[in-house]
């Protein structure tokens, strides 16, 4: 709700009818498209407002146009219940209200104020449903679903003012007059298990924390009475009973450090801060921590700055895949008998070792892709041999 929206109106429509002016495009691209992507929606309530690009002369809920742009346009077809008749949007007397809306398109209508004459009045101008409105009632209706259970024991989380389980053991202990550190914890299992017992009987559903407590409570009572085992490893109930002293003590501290705090005189209500603002100065000074070394380092790097060369291979013995491929392209194409792949490697490139291993490693790698590619064949007739290279004769 409520189509077609209220999102531009100015006034309250419980007051007074808002009333809209923009262009339709705006509206449809605006107003209309939260309302055009929730079209599924099983139930909608109209807007007691006018849209003069709709229809100037009505608001929505009682216009046939706006009813028309609302299933047509905005394809909702679900149940369509009025906003309240009684508001001052709309005007007319209430029977007149209800009977404008349902010739409008609306299935239902919606009446708050609860005044009997008026109720009549409005059922007998409404009339019988449709067959469409009933369709989309059932179909309203059957979106109902049975609440899902809630968890009764994690939403009461107090029983008889009690605001948590040591709350409660903290206030049995000061039932008995006596220091907490010098607390019976025996008889303060005792008072929370009688507790826990008449809520019980009382039917008072307990938070599940208590019904833990009430647990732990009981298997201390069983260690406090039994005599300790000898060969076992887990704390004595003395041990436990003393623990469950000192969260009691502590609990018991943050208590009163929460009421001191909360004593203490507050800004803006105890106490005033000054009107006049003070002036604030700034002072500022740099200190420097290095050691011998940091200086060695720094005027090291400052001296070696313009020293500084990047390394640059020399190419000029360097033969490249990409120059033999280039080459050995050009030549492949004579080549119809097995010939030694050194043949191939140019006549400057034979005479210094460095730069005939680089020609013969870059034309051997030549080769391969070549005949990855289908236009060569490459032999060697044993290990160590010649490497040989013709041309690949095409079907």
């Amino acid at each position: 709700k409520h189509i077609p929206g209220y999102g531009r109106a100015s006034v309250d429509s419980h007051k007074a009818l808002p009333r809209v002016s923009v262009p339709l495009d705006d509206l449809r691209d605006r107003d209309f498209a939260p309302f055009a992507a929730l079209n599924d929606m099983a139930m909608g309530m109209t807007a007691h407002i006018v849209l003069d690009a709709v229809d100037p002369d009505r608001p929505a809920t009682t216009s046939a146009r706006a009813m028309r742009m609302i299933r047509e346009e905005i394809g909702f077809d679900g149940l369509l219940m009025t906003d309240d008749l009684s508001m001052e949007a709309l005007s007319g007397d209430i029977d007149a209200r209800a009977a404008a809306s349902i010739a409008a398109g609306c299935d239902v209508v919606l009446h708050c104020n609860g005044e009997r004459d008026e109720m009549e009045a409005v059922v007998a101008a409404c009339g019988a449903m449709g067959p469409d409105a009933a369709r989309r009632a059932e179909a309203a209706l059957a979106q109902r679903r049975m609440p899902e259970l809630a968890d009764i024991e994690a939403l009461i989380v107090d029983v008889e003012g009690f605001e948590g389980p040591l709350d409660l053991l903290l206030v049995l202990s000061r039932s008995q007059k006596v220091d907490l550190r010098q607390v019976s914890i025996l008889a303060l299992a005792e008072q929370y298990l009688v507790f826990v017992e008449r809520a019980r009987l009382l039917r008072i559903e307990l938070a599940a924390d208590y019904l833990v407590m009430a647990a732990w409570l009981a298997f201390l009572k069983s260690r406090l009475l039994l005599p300790p085992d000898p060969k076992g490893d887990e704390p004595s109930g003395e041990d436990l009973a003393a623990h469950l002293a000192f969260q009691i003590e502590r609990l018991q501290a943050m208590r009163e450090a929460a009421t001191a705090l909360m004593a203490r005189p507050r800004l803006g209500r105890d106490v005033f801060a000054r009107g006049a603002a003070e002036a604030v100065t700034v002072h500022r000074s740099a200190v420097h921590h290095a050691s011998l070394l940091d200086l060695m380092q720094a005027y090291a790097r400052v001296k070696t700055r313009d020293e500084f060369r990047p390394f640059v291979m020399d190419r000029r013995d360097l033969m490249t895949m990409e120059q033999a491929l280039d080459r050995l392209r050009s030549l492949v194409g004579d080549a119809a008998d097995w010939a030694d792949i050194s043949a191939y490697l140019p006549e400057d490139w034979h005479v210094a070792p460095k730069r005939r291993r680089s020609a013969t490693a870059a034309t051997f790698a030549a080769s391969l892709e070549l005949a990855k590619e289908g236009r060569i064949e490459i032999r060697q007739n044993e290990s160590f041999s010649r490497i040989e290279i013709r041309r690949k004769d095409r079907a």
